[in-house]
């Protein structure tokens, strides 16, 4: 007996360091990403990204991540912390990302989807941006739920714990998300089994179309006692790990458009937009044409020139002698424009029934389209949601103007 105890302990730990991981494909059609079956031998989807695990003060991996750190096919201990496997003995887990001090926040800034049972907001009905939170009652999602997460570019700082379902255990359980100690609500992802038809080729996306996440808001007997506390207070360290500067980063060259169209969106989208943006750039123009219009005018021999199609507009130098030409408009470099807080591919189905499948997307004219597409109303816009569903999935932001600077009046016509 002693020795056949002692065969099976060296087998397991060899087996603990180094084993395969994951253990099986649950990559859905919507997950971000390149496909998992292209990864390449060796490579990882992280590599060269600038995403950190945050250790223990004695340099050791966090307790449900010490068994994936033992991996030696992971390498590191950042593979580790991203791709697992955790050890929350099968009770699920949750994670929430926060917006971090110098790292862009990009496609986080636009899919907040909850709020801390630590401040008054939280307790607010329909207060949804402290940042984003999404779990499973299930261990083996999570590599697939960072994966798609980080290409997503929800950016931030990530801390995760252990647990998915409330237990009656109250404080001395560690299930604190569905229990409404922590966060207001979070977002759900299933396992895809393998088993039958639930395999990868029938899954859209193991992230919606399931009806698990958690609604229940922050729990009001705890109120007094969580207002203005750290909101880790509740947690239990010993069940969570942490990640500095999560997500994709692509390098410099988007970083200036994306991330400033990220941060005017979390600034313009609640109550300045109509009164800022459209009365300035338009009533202001008006008033310099008469100022100008003395000057400019001895000098505009070639500006009725009867260029119908609108070549001389792309020439104009200035604003006002764009606006002298009747062939030409001069646009502004942003517009309000509802989107998709998501990019779901609707332009990419070319059949209806799964075109309309996810409840994001709508068939019109033979055409798949998101739902957000043609709505000009703020409002309609934010009020938006999946068929089906209570989820909020438009919002109303600045874009780049395709008809910006001076162009023809034709410019965006059909």
């Amino acid at each position: 007996m002693q020795f056949s105890s002692i065969f099976f302990l060296s087998l397991s730990l060899s087996l603990v360091g180094a084993f395969e991981w994951p253990e099986k494909n649950q990559q859905c059609e919507d997950d971000a990403g390149p496909p998992f079956l292209d990864d390449e031998p060796g490579k990882k989807y992280h590599d060269g990204q600038q995403v950190s695990p945050v250790l223990l003060s004695d340099g050791k991996c966090a307790k449900p991540i010490k068994d994936a750190c033992k991996n030696s096919k992971h390498g590191d201990a950042k593979t580790a912390y991203l791709e697992g496997p955790i050890a929350c003995e099968n009770q699920g887990w949750y994670c929430r990302i926060v917006n971090q001090d110098g790292w862009p926040a990009k496609g986080l800034t636009g899919d907040k989807n909850f709020g801390h049972c630590n401040s008054t907001d939280g307790y607010e009905d329909g207060y949804d941006q402290d940042g984003h939170c999404h779990g499973s009652a299930t261990d083996n999602t999570y590599y697939w739920w960072i994966r798609d997460h980080f290409h997503r570019q929800y950016n931030g700082r990530l801390r995760c714990c252990c647990g998915w379902e409330a237990s009656d255990a109250g404080d001395s359980g560690n299930n604190l998300i569905t229990a409404g100690r922590v966060g207001n609500r979070c977002d759900y992802r299933r396992e895809v089994t393998g088993i039958g038809d639930d395999t990868t080729d029938n899954c859209r996306d193991a992230n919606e179309e399931h009806g698990l996440n958690f609604e229940g808001g922050c729990d009001q007997v705890y109120k007094d006692d969580q207002i203005g506390k750290p909101v880790d207070l509740p947690e239990y360290d010993d069940t969570c790990w942490e990640i500095d500067f999560f997500g994709l980063s692509e390098g410099n060259d988007e970083e200036d458009d994306e991330e400033n169209d990220s941060a005017d969106d979390s600034e313009d989208d609640e109550e300045d937009d109509e009164e800022n943006d459209s009365e300035d750039d338009e009533e202001d123009d008006e008033e310099n044409d008469s100022e100008d219009d003395e000057e400019d005018d001895s000098e505009d021999d070639e500006e009725d020139d009867e260029d119908d199609d609108g070549e001389i507009c792309y020439d104009l130098p200035n604003k006002n002698k764009c606006k002298k030409n009747d062939a030409c408009a001069f646009g502004k470099n942003k517009i309000k424009q509802c989107i998709p807080k998501k990019d779901k591919g609707c332009s990419d189905y070319t059949k209806e029934n799964k075109c309309i499948k996810g409840g994001d997307c709508k068939w019109m004219d033979e055409t798949c389209a998101s739902k957000c597409d043609g709505i000009e109303d703020k409002n309609e816009c934010k009020d938006e949601k999946k068929t089906g569903k209570n989820k909020k999935i438009c919002k109303y932001k600045n874009v780049t103007n395709p008809c910006k600077k001076c162009q023809p009046k034709s410019c965006g016509e059909e």
